[in-house]
C-alpha cells in the first residue's frame, strides 16, 4: 500500500484504521471463508456483474494463501536490497535510501491491534 508523506503526517488514525480494515478482510477470507463464496458474493456485487467466470477470482479462493496481518508488511531489508542494487546499477541516485518509502509504524500498531482484538474472542 502506498500513501503520501502529508496523509501520514495530517491522518495517521485514517490510515492505520485503513490497514486494519485491510489485515482483517485477509483473515476473514482465510479463516471464515475458505472456499471464497462470501468473496465472490461481494465481488460480484461490487462489481455489478452476475458472474466472475472466467475471471482469475472465478473461485474465490486465492492461488497463494494470505498471510498473517504482520506478515505483510513490507521488509525494510528486503527493499534496501532493491535500492542498493538499482544504486549500484545507476538506476537511482546514491542519496536515495529506503527511509524514503517505507513508513511501516502504523501497520505495525494496526497489526498489534488486530492480534489484541482477536486474542479476546
Amino acid at each position: 500500500m502506498t500513501t503520501t508523506g502529508r496523509t501520514l503526517r495530517e491522518q495517521p488514525e485514517t490510515v492505520k484504521a485503513f490497514i486494519k480494515g485491510v489485515m482483517r478482510a485477509h483473515l476473514f477470507m482465510k479463516n471464515e471463508d475458505p472456499t471464497g463464496r462470501a468473496v465472490m458474493e461481494v465481488l460480484a456485487r461490487a462489481l455489478n456483474v452476475a458472474s466472475l467466470e472466467g475471471s482469475d477470482i472465478e473461485s474465490g479462493i486465492p492461488k497463494t494463501w494470505f498471510l498473517e496481518p504482520g506478515q505483510v508488511i513490507a521488509s525494510v531489508e528486503g527493499i534496501r536490497a532493491h535500492i542498493e542494487d538499482l544504486k549500484a546499477k545507476g538506476g537511482l541516485d546514491p542519496r536515495y535510501g529506503v527511509e524514503r518509502v517505507v513508513r511501516s509504524e502504523l501497520a505495525h500498531l494496526a497489526a498489534e491491534e488486530l492480534r489484541q482484538e482477536t486474542a479476546s474472542y
